[in-house]
């Protein structure tokens, strides 16, 4: 389930197939929440776990630490710095959204109804904002972002991706065969 690409920004793509198989779990996984049906208790520790992870610390971060740093440092485009602080924002939503779900995993899965409706409504909201803000980058921010690096940022934002991804190799094929196991359930 991992990426191949040597190309920063179609392996930040490839990541987001991977994130998108998982967020169809999470949102099979909160309608079977909502309908009352039996769930792999096991299965929410999962994807907080691929989410903080891999979604989060090793996706966002790439994207945060390294490739809009790297433009915003560089001077991006007047017209694309609201949308790297739009992303930025989400990021930090679905931060939060990511510690409602934790914090239910926590408690061993939700022990009440009102408990079970806030489940649904965070794994909603959060599949939502993931899937709006994947559509979002890999249409506009990712082919806008590349288009105003200059040759020497590219390739060091390059560089430093694949050093990135070097060192988080390990976690990643630890969190991407997490993400199977999650999909397959």
């Amino acid at each position: 389930m991992g990426t191949e690409s040597n190309d920063p920004m179609q392996r930040l793509v490839d990541e987001h197939r991977v994130i998108e198989r998982v967020l169809t779990r999470l949102a099979a996984y909160g309608l079977a929440v909502r309908r009352g049906e039996a769930v792999d208790p096991e299965a929410l520790p999962g994807f907080v776990a691929f989410l903080r992870g891999y979604a989060d610390a090793i996706h966002h971060g790439k994207e945060e630490q390294l490739v809009f740093a790297a433009l915003l440092r560089h001077g991006a485009p007047a017209e694309l710095v609201p949308r790297l602080a739009a992303i930025r924002r989400e990021h930090e939503t679905a931060r939060l959204l990511i510690g409602d779900l934790a914090a239910v995993a926590e408690r061993g899965g939700p022990r009440s109804d009102r408990d079970r409706e806030r489940l649904v409504q965070v794994i909603g909201d959060y599949t939502a904002l993931l899937r709006r803000h994947i559509r979002d980058e890999d249409t506009a921010v990712f082919p806008a972002t590349w288009a105003a690096m200059p040759g020497p940022l590219r390739r060091k934002v390059a560089k430093a991706c694949a050093k990135f991804d070097a060192g988080h190799a390990e976690q990643a094929a630890e969190l991407c065969a997490l993400a199977d196991r999650l999909v397959l359930v």
